[in-house]
């Protein structure tokens, strides 16, 4: 992300141009990790969190305030669209696969 401070007049236009993103990148990104954690269990878990944070996380065990936080996290329509895909998970399983595809930290 860049941050632009006082930025001239020029460059008000791009500032203000609405963002544009490939949702089927995510959605296939989402549907890959979701996969490759089904099938490998932990041990994929863990080298798909080391893959997207350069390390390997110290703990999966996440606490409930935890999953709280990473629910409030993740946007509605993320949610709600990830939900019609995948009814049995939930929720707070949801939102911890999204903050590990979208590569937030939800482990100390």
């Amino acid at each position: 992300m860049r941050i632009f401070i006082e930025p001239h007049k020029d460059q008000w236009p791009f500032l203000v141009k609405r963002v544009r993103r490939d949702d089927s990148t995510l959605d296939w990104r989402v549907t890959d990790i979701l996969h490759r954690v089904k099938e490998g269990g932990d041990a994929a878990l863990i080298n798909v969190i080391t893959e997207i944070e350069g390390q390997a996380p110290s703990r999966l065990k996440v606490t409930p305030e935890e999953f709280y936080e990473a629910e409030k996290l993740v946007p509605d329509e993320i949610r709600q669209r990830f939900l019609k895909r995948n009814r049995g998970l939930r929720l707070s399983m949801v939102s911890r696969h999204l903050r590990v595809c979208l590569g937030m930290t939800a482990w100390g």
